[in-house]
Formats: structure tokens, sequence, C-alpha cells
């Protein structure tokens, strides 16, 4: 198992009761508790999850909903469990749905760090997403997106939440992390500057992430637990900081991309025609050499060009 970070109250209604490896994030409303994700496998829906929600003061018989962010078997692995147990209803979107049903025919999951798990049989499929549906739950509205790249069918939600009632935004991306398909790294950067234009139309301030290393939960978790009146809550970012952290793991998704560009493309190019670099600086190699048609991974390049003094003082200022 892994190791435990203490559930606690981050927000009126928002709580985390995951655990270091992923999120479980707990959000009360009138009509019921909707979770976010659901741990790595029963054991710990049932020996992290549940006793986080009643240590938090939340009655694990009112969980309503599961939100499951994405078709990885870390996030997924307890949801049948709390399922069968609460009557809780699993909301997932239909290409992530497929993806767990392909996952348990083959007999194995994807999981942390690209390890393999044992699947979970997934029989609820109570609730199939579609972009931009809202979720009403008396005064609490979640508003779904599918934003593929980290899978095929990953979900992203943007909510209320309030802190000492004072409003907020929530903006909650399914899946930062780059997905190790090259080719899939292309929707992942447009849904990330997709999902950021809308967090940044709803004037969302909140990041939330279902990985704590992601949206720095270890840290502000801490910071929540020495908080004294007055203090800011430390999960509130802020517009400007959200909007930057959304273009900081696009501009690191970008640059997986030009590595292996490079690698695979730029550098056999170089070799194989050594003129080609006396005539032309090296910007004009890929463009010229993608005029030729040498790989349509390279004229992709040619549009995310990154400028890396840029991308360490971006880095400095997304530090959220």
């Amino acid at each position: 198992m892994n190791a435990l970070l203490p559930p606690a109250k981050v927000f009126d209604q928002l709580y985390f009761v995951g655990q270091n490896a992923e999120s479980a994030w707990a959000l009360d409303t009138a009509e019921g508790i909707v979770l976010f994700d659901a741990l790595e496998n029963e054991e710990q829906a049932r020996e992290i999850i549940i006793p986080g929600l009643k240590a938090v003061g939340l009655d694990p018989a009112r969980l309503r909903y599961i939100v499951i962010t994405h078709a990885h078997g870390d996030h997924y692995g307890g949801a049948e469990f709390l399922r069968k147990a609460y009557g809780a209803r699993l909301i997932s979107s239909a290409p992530d749905w497929a993806a767990m049903d392909a996952m348990r025919a083959r007999g194995k999951a994807d999981g942390p760090e690209g390890a393999l798990m044992p699947p979970v049989r997934i029989e609820g499929k109570d609730m199939t997403i579609t972009d931009g549906e809202a979720l009403k739950l008396g005064a609490t509205t979640l508003r779904f997106y599918v934003t593929p790249g980290h899978t095929a069918g990953t979900v992203s939600t943007i909510f209320d939440v309030s802190d000492h009632g004072r409003r907020h935004v929530a903006a909650f991306f399914g899946g930062f992390g780059a997905p190790r398909d090259p080719m899939q790294r292309y929707p992942h950067i447009a849904s990330m500057r997709r999902f950021a234009d809308l967090a940044a139309k709803t004037g969302a301030d909140v990041m939330l992430a279902n990985h704590p290393v992601q949206d720095g939960a270890f840290e502000k978790l801490e910071l929540l637990r020495y908080r004294r009146a007055g203090d800011a809550n430390p999960f509130v970012v802020g517009p400007d900081k959200l909007a930057r952290y959304y273009k900081l793991q696009a501009t690191c998704s970008q640059l997986g991309l030009e590595e292996r560009a490079i690698r695979f493309y730029v550098i056999p190019i170089l070799h194989s025609d050594p003129d080609t670099k006396a005539e032309h600086p090296p910007d004009r190699i890929i463009k010229h050499r993608a005029a030729k048609g040498r790989g349509a991974v390279v004229e992709h390049i040619v549009d995310l060009e990154i400028d890396l003094r840029g991308l360490a003082q971006l880095v400095i200022a997304a530090n959220v």
C-alpha cells in the first residue's frame, strides 16, 4: 500500500481522502457526495477512502457519484467496490468505458508510471458523460469536459467551492501526465489549451489534480494544518498562476515531441546530408525537410518551437 496522507477539509465542501500516489477528492453536496477517483483497488477504497470520509465527518452511505477521471487502474480500482457497498453511481466517458473493457479483456490494466496491474471488472457503467454536460446537485453544478490525451476519454471538471463562505471556482483537469504514445501528445496539448480557456472563462482560481505531486497537495495540505485565521487557502492559486500552469504542462508535452523529432528525424537528416547543415540554420533544416515530406511529426514540430529560456521563466512563474 502507498504511504498515507491525512484526510483533510480543503474547502467548505471539498475534502482530500486519497494517499501520496493518487488523490481522491470528496465533494459534499446537498444531494450526496461526489467522489473523484477511487484509488488502486478494493483494499485502498476500504482502508483509505472510507476511513478518510469518516475522519472528516462525512458518511460514506451518502456517496452518490464516483467520477473516474481517466481509465488507468490506479484511479478506478476501488470504484466497483464502492458502487456495490454504497450504491454510488459511476461516471466516465464512452472512450474510457471502452478502454476499461479492453484492459479487462486482455487481463492487464494500465497503472502508475506505466506499470501494469490486475484489471477490475466494472459492472456499473451508470453514467456516460458527454463534453460540456452538466450535473446539478442542489446548489452545486459540475460541468464535465472530455479532454483526450492522457487517455482517450479523460474527464475534466469545473465546479464551485467556497472557503469560509467565499466563492471560488475549481478547475480539475483529469490527466496531466504526458502520454507515452507520442502521437497522443497532440490531443493532450490541445486538451490542456482548451481546458485552460474554459477555466479562464469561468474565473477558475483553484487547481486540482488526481496526483498530489501535480497540484502540490503534499505541501498545501501541510500548510492547511497550520493555517491561521485570515491566512489564504494555499489551494487558491488565482487565475494567472492557473493559466501559467496549464501552459507549462502543455510545454512539457511539446518538449517531449521535440526531443523525439530531433532524435529520430533531425539528427539522421544531418548525418545523411551534411551540406544541408552548411546551407541552413537549424530551424530551416526542419522546415526544409518537412517540405519534402520527410515526416508528419517534423511538420508538427515546426509549430511547437520552444524557447528554453522562456520555459525556465515559465516554470518559476507557475510555482503553484
